[in-house]
């Protein structure tokens, strides 16, 4: 049912207020803090600070210069917002409540983000962010497993046409191919390091192992044992 002007107004005003009363009582203190929140979100969700988040996220102007740089935290705050109605509605004041620019762009980006991974394989190392990205948001392992899919990437499924590519000056396939190899590699020991979930499904791929050469590259993932170089 439709509700009329006058009621539709009050509703939107007294979400609007409720979520600028939230924001007060539950701002984040610095940048670090939200990287924290991030990083962490899936093992104590909090769907009713999106607003905030977003906030904090785009109050910092370096972070909104390069919009192919934003698409895993677009990824994540996207998830969020398709996560409940009371996420969407603080995120969606918050737009009302920007004017035009940057900031405004990327919360409207969010809005318009699915909530979902839109590919089952990494193409380049901005993918595995994004996979990340919704790991940290859901905790779920399908992007754990996509992550160890990259470890063996190979240089025919390297696009120099991607912007990634041209971003950090790679100009062959080789060299792609490595560089998405490597960072498959120290991303999935960063975050076996800081969650269990991960270091048990690594555990896992290493039980499975069919060559010596996987469970020594497995191993040296779990040990920690990892360099871009």
């Amino acid at each position: 049912m439709q509700l009329p002007f006058g009621a539709a107004r009050l509703r939107h005003l007294l979400v609007l207020a409720f979520a600028l009363a939230f924001a007060a009582a539950s701002a984040f203190d610095s940048a670090d803090e939200l990287s924290r929140w991030m990083s962490l979100y899936y093992q104590a969700p909090e769907p009713q600070r999106l607003g905030e988040a977003l906030r904090q996220f785009v109050a910092e102007p370096a972070r909104l210069v390069q919009p192919e740089r934003l698409d895993a935290p677009a990824q994540f705050f996207g998830v969020l917002a398709r996560s409940s109605p009371s996420a969407r509605e603080a995120a969606v004041a918050f737009d009302q409540s920007l004017p035009a620019g940057p900031p405004k762009q990327f919360v409207q980006r969010v809005l318009r983000q699915s909530g979902k991974l839109e590919f089952t394989r990494a193409r380049d190392p901005n993918d595995i962010d994004i996979v990340w990205a919704q790991f940290a948001a859901t905790g779920d392992l399908d992007a754990v497993r996509i992550v160890v899919a990259a470890l063996d990437f190979s240089e025919q499924e390297v696009d120099l046409s991607r912007p990634i590519w041209k971003a950090i000056k790679v100009k062959d396939r080789p060299e792609g191919a490595r560089l998405m190899r490597s960072a498959a590699a120290w991303s999935l020991a960063k975050h076996a390091q800081m969650h269990p979930r991960v270091n048990e499904q690594l555990q896992k791929n290493l039980a499975g192992a069919k060559t010596e050469a996987q469970r020594a590259q497995l191993r040296g993932i779990l040990d920690g044992r990892i360099s871009l170089k």
